[in-house]
């Protein structure tokens, strides 16, 4: 992160930058990764308590948020739900991807939350939004289909397969043509995200700090704060061990995904918030996951 910031600071790159290494890491480097991992990784850990944790933790978030915005900001025509999605829709299938990677080395925890996101999450805010600003003409399955193609979700669903078919008891060996420049592709996963992250926050510019901000802030606190604390308290209550508590709550702090800005974008709603939002829970994510490494590491 140190390398991409002062390479950006220093001016050796230029604007859009981080939006270039974002989506080489979106359609290359991501969807190897997901794919060599889950390919090895035990199902049954996938799919466990510890992801139930972060799909109730997520539920749990967006109706709080949904109704604070009604009820309290009087928040209307999508922009409540704009809210809620960016206190609960985590930006899990990209840099929630490195922060397991580096903080637990099981990138493979994200793969329930993403299904979840896309799956269950997607769809119903979709369904939300469209009645909210009377855009009927948008395809909830159209949008649901589209998401399965994206690079990150495919090399997801092959690593799954590849996962059942090993549980099965059937071996899989890739050849080693394929295997080498994978195996090369996927360790530089991690340290490439990380640079685009640097890169990103040196040419970041910090949103308005203005008073009609406010319901975008705390979707910020809701995001970075409140969100690792639920997992926490939710960890502990289904008794999880210590490793599995570090997990649930590191995916706790995932900051807001983009697709929120997209969705707000699409819908003409709550742009703004979404837009700033995005950007301040990608900031102040980092120095949350340190804390919580620091406490429960």
């Amino acid at each position: 992160m140190a390398v991409g910031f002062i390479t950006a600071k220093l001016r050796g790159v230029g604007a859009g930058a981080d939006r270039v290494l974002s989506r080489l890491i979106f359609n290359v480097f991501l969807p190897a990764m997901l794919f060599a991992t889950l390919a090895q990784a035990d199902v049954h850990g996938v799919f466990s308590l510890t992801a139930l944790v972060n799909i109730v933790q997520a539920i749990m978030l967006f109706v709080a948020f949904y109704l604070l915005a009604v009820k309290v900001f009087q928040l209307r025509d999508g922009t409540q739900t704009i809210m809620a999605l960016t206190a609960s829709y985590t930006n899990v299938g990209n840099l929630g991807v490195a922060y397991l990677a580096v903080t637990t080395g099981h990138p493979e925890a994200g793969a329930p939350i993403i299904l979840f996101q896309m799956c269950v999450m997607a769809p119903f805010s979709f369904v939300l939004l469209e009645r909210q600003t009377n855009r009927g003409s948008v395809s909830v399955l159209r949008e649901v289909a589209r998401a399965f193609t994206k690079p990150p979700i495919v090399g997801l669903l092959f690593g799954l397969v590849c996962a059942l078919i090993r549980l099965a008891g059937v071996p899989i060996m890739l050849p080693a043509l394929i295997q080498m420049p994978l195996t090369m592709v996927v360790d530089a996963t991690v340290p490439l995200m990380m640079i685009a992250l640097g890169v990103s926050f040196g040419l970041e510019r910090l949103p308005r700090l203005t008073r009609e901000f406010l319901p975008m802030y705390l979707a910020v606190l809701g995001r970075v704060a409140i969100g690792p604390l639920l997992s926490w308290l939710l960890a502990l209550a289904f008794g999880l061990p210590a490793p599995a508590v570090l997990t649930a709550v590191i995916v706790g702090c995932f900051p807001s995904a983009n697709n929120v800005f997209i969705y707000a974008q699409r819908y003409g709603a709550g742009i703004e918030t979404a837009r700033d939002g995005v950007a301040l829970t990608t900031i102040l994510s980092m120095p949350v996951v340190l804390i919580v490494v620091a406490l429960l590491g």
